[in-house]
């Protein structure tokens, strides 16, 4: 029988928790976004679209019409919407995971070009993280990007062994 210490699963997602190595930018600067990972499209991963970033984890919904990655989100916040009556503005993003990496992700965010956080999922005070415990479902991993203010944003993804930055614009539709 193998015992774990009570804090185990905290100390887990602490050792994830490197501190943030984001670029910062000044307020109306051209957004430095991150481009596709050089290894290909999500097509051989088994989903359809760009791989944003280094992987193995890529963010999947961000329009890349522009050859770019962006959120795009509903100003104002509409009634029938799960964010109304929150200052967070979002919208989906299915995270996907290489199968080739089975360990666990931690993803976080700020705002390159101001103040502001990056959240997760619903509420009306989203959480500040998202954790994918093992390589989601042959599916992807659902969740939702939530911001306050239109911007240039990054996302941090630590795994066991890498951290990488995925850099993104934010703006309504």
């Amino acid at each position: 029988m193998r015992v774990r210490p009570r804090n185990a699963h905290t100390d887990f997602w602490e050792r994830l928790e490197r501190p943030f190595h984001t670029p910062t930018i000044a307020a109306g600067s051209a957004c430095p976004t991150t481009g596709p990972d050089s290894k290909g499209d999500l097509g051989r991963i088994g989903f359809v679209g760009t791989a944003w970033g280094e992987g193995p984890a890529y963010p999947g919904g961000l329009d890349g019409g522009a050859g770019k990655p962006i959120l795009r989100y509903l100003d104002p916040i509409p009634p029938e919407s799960g964010f109304y009556g929150s200052v967070w503005f979002g919208n989906k993003v299915l995270w996907m995971v290489d199968p080739i990496y089975a360990g666990p992700v931690l993803v976080r965010g700020l705002q390159l070009d101001g103040p502001n956080e990056l959240r997760f999922d619903n509420g009306v005070l989203p959480p500040r993280a998202m954790k994918i415990l093992r390589a989601p479902s042959p599916r992807g991993r659902p969740s939702y990007t939530r911001v306050r203010a239109s911007g240039c944003y990054a996302y941090q993804v630590d795994g066991l062994r890498f951290s990488h930055v995925i850099v993104f614009e934010a703006r309504p539709y």
